[in-house]
């Protein structure tokens, strides 16, 4: 089984929109057969689930991610987040690259392609490669 790394905005952008945009390309992959790792997920780090519970009362029910992160996730840097996405970038089998500006996921690719890690544009084209 190959090992996908999404590369997206996080944080440019409406964040629920990032997301949505990234857990819709989880899925998409998973069933397909292909494993997933999703950094917009750090979003709901340090959250608890009682702070969510918290956020979905005020929020009509509906619970939202944070682009910030909480608690003590909040002390790593910008930088701290991306060098270690890197490491995880350089032990995958390819990246999708989704659609959206990013700072991060332009540095992601980038390194990427630095260690000969596959970029795709693609869904369909990254299914196609990984399943055969």
């Amino acid at each position: 089984m190959k090992l996908v790394y999404l590369a997206g905005p996080i944080t440019k952008g409406p964040t629920d929109g990032n997301v949505a945009q990234a857990d819709a390309a989880m899925f998409r992959l998973m069933w397909s057969g292909v494993a997933v790792i999703n950094p917009m997920l750090s979003c709901w780090a340090g959250a608890g689930i009682e702070r969510v519970r918290v956020r979905c009362r005020r929020q009509s029910g509906v619970p939202h991610p944070d682009p910030k992160a909480h608690g003590h996730f909040q002390t790593i840097s910008h930088t701290g987040w991306l060098d270690m996405d890197k490491e995880i970038v350089g032990r995958c089998d390819a990246v999708l690259r989704l659609p959206g500006e990013s700072s991060g996921a332009d540095i992601e690719t980038a390194h990427a392609a630095e260690c000969g890690v596959p970029v795709f544009h693609d869904i369909e084209e990254l299914i196609r490669w990984a399943t055969v």
